[in-house]
């Protein structure tokens, strides 16, 4: 009996001790989760929370570092200069700029009974004019002056040679029920509580990856390649225009041949 206590004392002591591992290192370290709208923010932001134990706050004033980050959609691409200078870890996500804007048009007409009707001209005018077509349909605030979606991600693709700032990607974090691996979905995981300085265990990070998926306050399905079911080839014809270079950039796509 003495034996069967101590058995399951010791498997709760390990349990716990996993989850002391993940959110009890650097509790006053500054974080600031920075990104564009629909590409996987509170998938990110979940994972941020799961790691930290911290929650998100809109403002750039926070009083307890030990329980908080900031979260924001910036204009522009602009970071806060203070954030810099105040040595924050930066984090933001990218995600393939095709799925990101379905996910966009998906979510601004979620409300409207004809939202699978219109879809298809909603993308054709977006990818047009993003910025006009967002106005009419209400679209996700933060990007209401860009015309193309390549004007929307060059500020985000300075932020690639920049030790302060980590990138993710939507692709690898969202793991199998998403249409990625799990194998890429646990590296990325490890690789952002490394920049976190976070000390974790492989069975945590497994722990995090098996219960990640949705239950977010904006999830709708969070698929990859969800574009291909929309696009057509007037479509990508006008999607190269509007942000070709951004996909080659990004390594999405090689060249200007899909």
């Amino acid at each position: 009996m003495v034996k069967k206590y101590i058995g399951i004392f010791l498997c709760i002591f390990t349990f716990s001790q996993h989850l002391i591992l993940s959110i009890s290192n650097n509790t006053d370290q500054k974080i600031a989760v920075y990104t564009i709208p629909r590409s996987g923010s509170h998938l990110l932001m979940k994972l941020i929370t799961e790691l930290t134990g911290k929650n998100p706050r809109a403002k750039l004033r926070v009083n307890n570092w030990s329980s908080s980050y900031i979260f924001r959609h910036p204009y522009g691409g602009i970071i806060a200069p203070e954030l810099f200078q105040d040595n924050f870890k930066i984090i933001t996500i990218f995600r393939d700029p095709r799925d990101q804007l379905i996910s966009s048009i998906n979510f601004s007409l979620k409300n409207r009974p004809d939202a699978k009707q219109i879809v298809q001209k909603v993308l054709t005018s977006a990818l047009i004019n993003h910025a006009e077509a967002f106005q009419r349909h209400k679209g996700p605030g933060g990007m209401e002056k860009v015309i193309k979606l390549n004007d929307m991600y060059v500020p985000f693709l300075a932020w690639q040679n920049n030790p302060q700032i980590y990138i993710t990607r939507f692709e690898n974090l969202v793991g199998p029920q998403g249409g990625g691996t799990e194998k890429k979905q646990i590296e990325e995981i490890k690789k952002v509580a490394q920049f976190l300085e976070i000390q974790i265990t492989q069975e945590r990070i497994i722990e995090i990856a098996r219960n990640f998926f949705g239950n977010t306050r904006t999830f709708r399905t969070g698929q990859i390649n969800r574009w291909k079911d929309s696009f057509t080839k007037e479509h990508n014809k006008l999607c190269k225009l509007s942000c070709g270079k951004t996909l080659i950039a990004l390594g999405y796509e090689k060249d200007m041949n899909w």
